[in-house]
């Protein structure tokens, strides 16, 4: 049984570290175990040697092909049923981050999430109800008080397309800029 003590003594075994955590592809904490060292002195050797170390799930690959019964899925074939299930879960109000079904885009106008999984802007689905029919995709719906996530049904009017509604907007700047 080898033994590494300090840094020293590290740099004349670096071959065979390499060797255990690269070739072997032993963990840190397995080679600790074998130099009776703290996974921090491993590591810490490691780093000053420059042995590069594995990432979290890296680790979890190498562990797993050697000891596959540790893996938590080891042996378990999934049916598609059984993935629909896990998948609808948590989905949409069984996610544990659910909302509501509502965000707000960086453009400040808030979304509603459909049962499809569309994101639709929440100031047409509440003309929509007013109308009470779909709006037709080239109408507008603008906000009178210009704040976009004011969805109140007063603060809400409709064009019938964007010239209609760019109109509106150059008549009220006009408006503003004449004394």
């Amino acid at each position: 049984m080898i033994q590494i003590n300090s840094i020293d003594e590290a740099r004349k075994n670096e071959a065979w570290l390499r060797a255990k955590y690269l070739d072997e592809k032993l963990s840190i904490i397995e080679i600790a175990r074998e130099l009776s060292r703290s996974c921090r002195a491993i590591y810490t050797w490691f780093h000053k040697l420059g042995i590069p170390t594995r990432t979290r799930g890296e680790a979890f690959k190498c562990l797993y092909a050697r000891e596959p019964w540790r893996n938590p899925q080891f042996g378990k074939p999934h049916t598609e049923e059984w993935k629909k299930q896990m998948r609808d879960r948590f989905l949409g109000a069984n996610s544990p981050s659910w909302k509501g079904g509502e965000s707000k885009g960086s453009n400040g106008y808030v979304y509603k999430r459909l049962a499809d999984s569309k994101r639709v802007l929440k100031h047409r689905i509440i003309v929509e109800e007013i109308l009470g029919r779909k709006l037709v995709d080239k109408e507008v719906v603008h906000h009178i008080n210009g704040n976009p996530s004011d969805n109140r049904k007063e603060n809400l009017k409709i064009f019938s397309s964007n010239k209609d509604h760019l109109g509106f907007h150059a008549k009220t700047r006009l408006e503003r800029l004449s004394p």
